[in-house]
């Protein structure tokens, strides 16, 4: 049996900076990952199956739906060989969150899939697939922390941070989709201007949240659902929006209203997703 770590994310900055002609948005963002994992157990099998455990199990489908069986057709599809597993996923990353777990997800089993049958896939594949897979896959694959440009396709490894943050989880789900259908204003951050902040996050990591550092273009959106979690905090300027939401981060604790309160650290390089 084989046992695979697979990480959670946060995005300690965020600019939604234009959209393309191909129908996504372009960003910059700062991208790192955290010690919140999901968990596979993978026996080889007959066939394929994926069953579903742990906090979220309901809401994450173990059907076609899910990124993994789309990473699965994509790589049969390029190298020809069968995969058949009998995978079991204990779910600790909640969904509809904007912390990356089907991202994560199908990025650990794809690098899974191509150590286990020799390396058949090219780097320059491995990116193909997981950009067909999805926008923030490559940065689980590629890196703990970078620096993210595009619609995801570019990804920058930088040195990870240290510290903790405190993430908050309030009760409501964020379509991604929904939520960039809504954004109507774009920012100008320049790449050297974002390396600047995370240089400054670096060197000295603040005790204070800090706005100027940690922002997100997604909570001037209207939206419900992001209003709502404006109203549920007495101090919004104390949170920062991770991804496209729900989940809220915060350098310093505090309290928040009806969200599950979870203290995390930032991964570092040495971090591995084979654990057996």
């Amino acid at each position: 049996m084989y046992m695979l770590l697979s990480p959670a994310k946060v995005n300690l900055f965020l600019a939604i900076t234009g959209k393309r002609e191909d129908g996504y948005h372009n960003l910059v963002s700062l991208f790192h990952a955290i010690n919140l994992f999901d968990i596979f157990e993978i026996k080889e099998a007959q066939d394929f199956s994926i069953k579903i455990f742990g906090k979220y199990f309901k809401d994450i489908p173990a059907n076609e739906e899910n990124l993994i069986y789309k990473v699965k057709y994509l790589f049969e599809k390029k190298t020809h060989k069968k995969v058949n597993f009998a995978i079991k996923l204990y779910k600790n990353i909640p969904p509809f969150k904007g912390l990356g777990g089907g991202s994560s997800n199908a990025a650990i089993f794809l690098k899974f899939l191509n150590e286990y049958f020799g390396k058949p896939l090219s780097e320059n594949n491995i990116e193909k697939i997981l950009l067909k897979v999805g926008s923030d896959t490559l940065f689980f694959y590629k890196a703990t922390c970078a620096l993210v440009t595009g619609r995801g396709e570019k990804v920058y490894p930088l040195s990870p941070l240290k510290g903790d943050i405190y993430i908050y989880l309030p009760d409501i789900k964020i379509s991604t989709k929904e939520a960039y259908k809504v954004v109507k204003e774009y920012e100008n951050l320049p790449e050297n201007r974002a390396l600047n902040i995370y240089k400054l996050l670096k060197e000295n990591f603040p005790r204070k949240h800090d706005k100027s550092l940690f922002f997100n273009t997604f909570e001037k959106v209207n939206l419900p659902s992001i209003n709502y979690l404006r109203n549920i905090s007495s101090n919004f300027s104390k949170f920062t929006l991770s991804g496209s939401g729900s989940s809220l981060f915060s350098i310093e604790e505090v309290e928040l209203i009806k969200a599950e309160k979870l203290k995390v650290s930032f991964l570092d390089e040495k971090f591995r997703y084979n654990i057996s």
